[in-house]
């Protein structure tokens, strides 16, 4: 399912999202009002228990992931890109059990991860471009937070799980 491009969506729906409990794939894009933080008890996401693939791209409103991803642990794919207000992670991404791949693109004001990174041991790439801080901070062996995500394999390859543009 795509949302896309709806520059007068402020929220979702009330119930919008414990309706879609077959959901496997999920695009929230350019959606620039919308704010995704209303679901303060995480009732709605919840019910997404077959989400593999979850996207949100282009959402200037997003300043933290919705509390109720924390239950989605099927989720394999997670990408997020150009939400600039994204500061921090929360802690919860470490119930993210299933994730496999964690793309993080052009979100400049998220600065370090959690410790709980080390808790996402089904973990095998996480890609991070055009986020200097960050880059800076997961640096190979020398980054702050490079503890936190060592545990992560590129497919195959050694542990180098960056890429920098």
């Amino acid at each position: 399912m795509h949302m896309v491009n709806l520059p007068d969506v402020v929220s979702l729906p009330d119930g919008w999202v414990s309706n879609l409990i077959s959901l496997k794939y999920l695009c929230i894009y350019s959606c620039k009002e919308l704010n995704l933080g209303s679901d303060v008890d995480g009732m709605e996401w919840r019910h997404l228990n077959r989400l593999i693939h979850l996207y949100f791209c282009d959402l200037p409103k997003l300043n933290s992931l919705p509390v109720g991803l924390q239950h989605v642990t099927t989720l394999v794919y997670l990408y997020i890109g150009n939400c600039e207000n994204l500061k921090t992670l929360p802690r919860w991404i470490g119930n993210l059990i299933s994730l496999k791949r964690f793309t993080i693109i052009n979100c400049l004001n998220l600065k370090s991860l959690p410790d709980q990174m080390r808790d996402l041991s089904s973990l095998q790439r996480l890609e991070i471009y055009n986020c200097p801080e960050l880059q800076r901070r997961c640096e190979k062996e020398t980054g702050q937070d490079w503890d936190k995500i060592a545990h992560v394999t590129y497919g195959t390859h050694s542990i180098y799980p960056f890429f920098f543009y």
